[in-house]
């Protein structure tokens, strides 16, 4: 299995309710293998199977809690 990174910019988290959120969508995910928030940033590492996931699906999982990638 390859591992492959993406850094995601979210607009629109503000706490940790929003980050909680977000970590949860993404692990939700078949192929995802880790996510870290930094909320400050507004910015997500995920860590994924390409073979699995891929960004438009990541995407769409977070605009689904209400946010947005920019």
């Amino acid at each position: 299995m390859t591992t492959k990174t993406a850094e995601l910019m979210v607009e629109g988290i503000s706490c940790n309710h929003c980050v909680a959120l977000v970590k949860k969508a993404l692990e939700q995910l078949s192929g995802i293998q880790r996510v870290e928030v930094d909320l400050k940033a507004k910015r997500v590492h995920v860590e994924y199977d390409p073979a699995a996931v891929n960004y438009e699906s990541m995407k769409k999982a977070v605009e689904n809690q209400g946010y947005r990638l920019v």
